[in-house]
């Protein structure tokens, strides 16, 4: 399928699940709803943003938040645009975005505070940019929209926002942007490495629904199908858009917008981050933590790191296949102090960071153990259900 067809059949898709509420699901029983009231999707959209988002928000006081560069690229437009509506709007600009940069609790201080007095705020950037402004946004209890500008993660619907407090990145629930506006003529010109970290965020999702099942048939944490569902055309299209995406193509990469915003409707539906973060994006977290802490920009987009932990989870999940065993005779049975000094050795500066997590993980080591060994008995039938 042409990415242009493809980007017809995934609107279609993400539309219908905009304000989307399920009281009951047919799988298991809970209740989904999807935040996100409407998305606006096409080429040349930039020029107009201004009249769209009126549209849907009407006018009162706004804010236009960007960083230092997505401030030129479309954050400028969107603030004129806006004025030229009549809209009571200001600009603040995040000071980043030349270089990679952290989203911090600081920086979303500033932003509530900028919120003050505000009907809503438009977000204009990627990741970074979202993140802040969801956090900020949803402190101030603001409803806010996002002019993304770049295909490089799936955030920018999803439940979450994910910090740096202090040391430690944190996930917080946050309420997702009310709209957002996709421009492939944007989203294209966003740099290489950025439409190369949508895809890989986006195949992450295999391996972190296969740690959300396996959570389930160990620990009875639940879990439900219908996510999967939400974004499974998104990965059908995968494969068609590649190319596209690789060369700048604006339709192929228009496709992959729609195609991370689907995976974002996937985290809502669940209520939690586990449908599209497993153990792949804590690797991701602890690059980004061991970066912050050495006072060093990231050492790559949130994306891409995720596609190398998605590598590494894919590896490791081989590996447990080859046994053809889930006899958890290995595991030593250690006592915390023990363990304690393992984790000080293993994680030096950052161990007062994951200490507490990991304490929390030590205490409940017996039940996974007398989990494995009730599942060790048929461990072909676990692996097929995973």
């Amino acid at each position: 399928m042409t990415s242009a067809k493809w980007v017809e059949k995934l609107r279609v898709e993400v539309c219908g699940w905009c304000g989307r509420r399920i009281e009951s699901c047919p799988h298991c029983g809970g209740r989904h709803k999807i935040q996100t009231e409407w998305v606006e999707a096409g080429r040349g959209l930039l020029g107009g943003a201004g009249g769209l988002i009126v549209k849907r928000m009407g006018k009162g006081k706004v804010a236009v938040v960007a960083d230092r560069t997505t401030w030129e690229v479309a954050g400028r437009e969107v603030f004129e645009g806006l004025r030229g509506e009549g809209v009571s709007a200001k600009d603040f600009v995040l000071p980043i975005g030349e270089r990679p940069a952290f989203p911090t609790e600081e920086l979303a201080k500033d932003v509530e505070e900028a919120l003050d007095g505000c009907d809503y705020a438009v977000a204009v950037g990627s990741g970074t940019v979202n993140d802040i402004v969801k956090l900020a946004a949803h402190r101030a209890e603001v409803p806010y929209v996002v002019f993304a500008t770049a295909p490089s993660m799936n955030g920018y619907t999803s439940a979450i926002s994910a910090v740096f407090v202090g040391g430690l990145k944190v996930t917080t629930p946050a309420r997702p942007p009310v709209g957002v506006i996709l421009d492939g003529d944007v989203l294209s010109s966003a740099p290489p490495h950025m439409r190369a970290a949508g895809p890989a965020d986006l195949v992450s999702k295999f391996a972190a629904n296969a740690d959300w099942l396996i959570s389930d048939l160990l620990l009875g944490t639940g879990y439900c199908p219908l996510p999967q569902e939400v974004v499974e055309p998104a990965y059908r299209a995968l494969d068609d858009i590649a190319d596209g995406v690789r060369e700048g193509d604006p339709d192929s990469c228009l496709a992959l917008g729609l195609s991370l915003l689907l995976s974002g409707f996937s985290l809502a539906v669940a209520g939690s981050s586990a449908p599209a973060s497993g153990g792949e994006h804590l690797v991701s977290h602890y690059l980004d933590m061991l970066a912050h802490h050495a006072g060093r920009e990231p050492f790559a987009l949130h994306g891409l790191q995720v596609g190398v932990g998605t590598l590494a989870c894919a590896r490791l999940y081989e590996l447990l296949l080859s046994r053809g065993s889930l006899d958890p005779g290995g595991i030593e049975e250690k006592g915390w102090e023990e363990e304690d000094r393992r984790l000080r050795e293993l994680h030096g500066p950052l161990y007062k960071f994951v200490v507490q997590e990991a304490r929390r993980k030590f205490e409940t080591r017996r039940a996974r153990k007398e989990a494995l060994l009730r599942l060790s008995s048929s461990p072909s039938e676990f692996w097929a259900k995973v």
